[in-house]
């Protein structure tokens, strides 16, 4: 399996043993490499989502397709400094919040789009339809999941948890030794929507980047 990272071709299967085109277990949607890169969470972001009211009175998990990244680009979105934190849209290339979009996705080589997602898990947890919910509340929903473009778009005082990129480093160093750049690795940003409708589950989307990381 092959991906583009700073004009490089990059083979994953040169670093891991093994050979599979499909990158995940679509089944049950998750990250699934036969020749796996060394993968691990970097950060989570909560976006909380308006109240749905009814006319009548565990979550999700989303993996997002592979989206090769190079270092650079990287920590120019999420690492400007020691601690994560997402650039501004206004400090950010095009280039850059094509990266971090939530348009032009996919999971399991299928088209994802955020608001279709968050209305049909919502429900299928309530085990409704739409149009049992208030016009307001329901226009609510749309205005703000519709606002939300990119990951910057996001309220980004709710990161909830994070590693800064020392903690990255020391935790590659453990896992690869004294080498001078990485093989690749997926660091996963994930983004959760949680409402406060009772019933619904929360919805977390997880985008995984793949990327190679200089040690020395």
């Amino acid at each position: 399996m092959s991906f583009y990272i700073d004009g490089s071709n990059i083979n994953i299967c040169d670093w891991y043993d093994g050979s599979n085109n499909t990158p995940y277990d679509c089944s049950s949607n998750i990250l699934h490499l036969q020749c796996q890169p060394f993968q691990f969470d970097v950060a989570v972001i909560t976006q909380n989502t308006p109240q749905l009211t009814l006319q009548t009175g565990s979550e999700h998990i989303y993996e997002l397709d592979i989206i090769a990244i190079s270092e650079s680009i990287f920590k120019s979105i999420f690492y400007r400094a020691n601690n994560f934190s997402v650039a501004s849209n206004t400090l950010l290339t095009p280039t850059e919040l094509s990266y971090i979009s939530f348009f032009g996705r996919a999971v399991c080589n299928q088209p994802f789009s955020l608001i279709e997602t968050i209305i049909t898990n919502i429900e299928n947890d309530l085990n409704i339809t739409q149009d049992m919910f208030t016009p307001c509340s329901l226009i609510n929903l749309n205005k703000l999941i519709n606002s939300i473009r990119t990951i910057a778009d996001l309220n980004l005082s709710n990161v909830t948890c994070s590693l800064t990129w020392s903690e990255i480093m020391l935790t590659l160093f453990a896992e690869f030794g004294n080498v001078t750049v990485t093989p690749p690795v997926i660091l996963t940003v994930s983004v959760v929507f949680i409402s406060p409708t009772e019933g619904v589950k929360p919805v977390i989307i997880k985008f995984n980047f793949l990327t190679t990381i200089t040690l020395n």
